[in-house]
């Protein structure tokens, strides 16, 4: 994945999968099934390799269509993080 910047500092992605609510579990942590970051020297672009976690290999070795969200955050060294984050879904 390509990001682009206008500034120096370090861009991170990070996909989580929200689980239903149970009666046993009511809040659910959302469980992290990619992340991936790098470090943007200068003004341009950079390439974040994203990674899959243990735990999103065994999810998705399972699902067929999985809906999941992505979040990322830009930080610069004198500003305070921008953060976006989306929804989408994974399918076969």
């Amino acid at each position: 994945m390509r990001a682009g910047s206008l500034a120096a500092g370090s861009v991170h992605v990070s996909w989580s999968f929200q689980p239903r609510r149970t009666a046993r579990n009511r809040h659910p942590k959302p469980v992290t099934v990619a992340s991936g970051s790098a470090i943007v020297s200068t003004s341009g672009t950079a390439t974040v390799k994203i990674a899959l976690t243990s735990a999103g290999k065994r999810m998705l070795k399972r699902a067929a269509r999985i809906s999941l969200t992505a979040t990322g955050w830009f930080s610069a060294s004198a500003v305070e993080a921008v953060v976006a984050s989306r929804a989408f879904t994974l399918t076969r």
